[in-house]
């Protein structure tokens, strides 16, 4: 039985395959598999990795009907046999002490999941940025182990919310499910896994390499971003108030749900800000605003208060405004 599990989905990337599969296989820690879920490929990415196969039998490829992002996932749980299980997206890359790094950090905490920082590495200017979104105030040594009833309430919006640059407990995670059928599937999870645990240990190295604006990519192509986002959102929400901690963060929750709405529309194309915003406001038509009178007066909550009466115009400049991207 490997000490590892990789689970790696698979999904018309044959231009970026080989160097996925190259730094996996280059890991120093060698007790690993390799679960690569095809995801219904129609390009040569099933060509590349039963290229790999014939040369190193730790990968185990899957082959399944294209279901999404979340299905393979969800595949490569069910089908994994490591005690530990991380993800890697097979259009990133991992640097060779990632697993090795990983894999002591938690033998010697006993935690239920490792967090860790990124690297995004952007395609057009080939640079390179970490990718840190933690709380300095609050994390001021590189490692600490500590769980979600320990922290204050703002932490969890200081971190990442992916699936990767992560490892896991099998038996932590082995009952949890990625939402199918949409994107930003990994917000719902990650809320899941950030509440639900005993101990979660955190290193601020980085070892996962993520590529930023990648042509093909899930979420550059979705046509149900917003929908989709407001669908994470309010699982998440759900989640929150099953754990019991949606009165601790429920004037945060509201904050950041309506600044990533405000990021994302301004992503859209002009002729799909009209359907986005429609969907916005059946979202939010009746929803309980007296629940946030900590925040009655914060900008966010006026607006949305007032969103029914926006046109799409509107909205757009003031997410240009409050977020202060002037290239949308």
């Amino acid at each position: 039985m490997p000490k590892i599990s990789v689970i790696i989905p698979v999904y018309n990337v044959e231009k970026y395959l080989d160097i996925c599969l190259d730094t996996v296989l280059a890991q120093t820690f060698k007790d690993f598999e390799a679960v690569c879920i095809n995801d219904g490929s129609s390009d040569n990415s099933l060509n590349i990795l039963e290229h790999y196969q014939k040369f190193d039998k730790r990968i185990k490829i899957i082959q399944t009907e294209n279901k999404g992002l979340s299905h393979a996932r969800n595949k490569g749980i069910k089908e994994a046999k490591g005690e530990y299980i991380t993800f890697v997206d097979s259009d990133d890359y991992i640097s060779e002490i990632c697993l090795e790094s990983m894999n002591k950090n938690l033998d010697e905490q006993k935690a239920d999941f490792l967090y860790s920082n990124i690297i995004q590495t952007d395609n057009i200017t080939r640079k390179f940025y970490i990718w840190d979104f933690s709380d300095k105030t609050f994390f001021k040594e590189k490692e600490i182990c500590t769980n979600e009833e320990k922290m204050p309430d703002n932490i969890y919006f200081s971190l990442h919310t992916t699936a990767y640059a992560k490892m896991y407990r099998y038996d932590f995670i082995k009952d949890f499910r990625f939402e199918e059928g949409m994107i930003f599937e990994d917000i719902p999870y990650f809320a899941n896994c950030f509440l639900s645990a005993k101990k979660i240990s955190f290193c601020f190295e980085a070892y996962y390499y993520y590529r930023l604006k990648r042509e093909g990519s899930i979420l550059n192509n979705s046509k149900n971003i917003i929908k989709d986002l407001l669908k994470a959102q309010n699982l998440r929400k759900e989640i929150f108030i099953n754990y019991n901690k949606f009165g601790k963060y429920k004037e945060k929750l509201f904050i950041n749900d309506i600044k990533n709405i405000l990021y994302r529309f301004l992503t859209l194309d002009e002729n799909k800000r009209k359907e986005a915003l429609s969907d916005i406001k059946s979202n939010y038509k009746n929803f309980n605003f007296n629940e946030l009178e900590n925040i009655k007066e914060n900008k966010l909550h006026i607006l949305m208060k007032n969103i029914e009466y926006l046109k799409e115009d509107e909205f757009y400049n003031f997410s240009k405004s409050f977020t202060g991207v002037k290239n949308a």
